[in-house]
């Protein structure tokens, strides 16, 4: 499975549960955060779920992308992941694995 293909199912999930709580006027913003600069590949995915969210939900979902470590390392922000203070990150697997263990572990098919 390819990484497109794993933003678009994640980003239908998203649109899909929120459509209907959202009345026409509203525009629901969402934080996204990560630690590298946005001329990164970090915010060329940035922008690509940002597009595709935008998108799918017809413009009443909003990425607000927080680059550079503008809310923490990746550590801080795992931490507000769990807490609900950022909505979306992406962060290394090492990282990853100090909060969920299988994060750590090799997937075979």
């Amino acid at each position: 499975m390819d990484c497109r293909s794993v933003i678009v199912g994640v980003l239908s999930i998203v649109a899909a549960s929120f459509t209907g709580a959202a009345s026409a006027d509203e525009v629901r913003h969402f934080s996204f955060a990560y630690d590298q600069p946005k001329t990164t590949a970090y915010g060329i995915a940035g922008d690509t779920f940002a597009a595709k969210l935008a998108e799918l939900s017809h413009g009443s979902m909003i990425i607000d992308q927080f680059p550079g470590a503008q809310l923490g390392q990746e550590p801080q922000v795992l931490q507000k992941l769990r807490t609900g203070d950022v909505d979306f990150s992406i962060t290394s697997t090492a990282n990853s694995a100090t909060l969920q263990p299988l994060a750590a572990t090799t997937w075979r098919l």
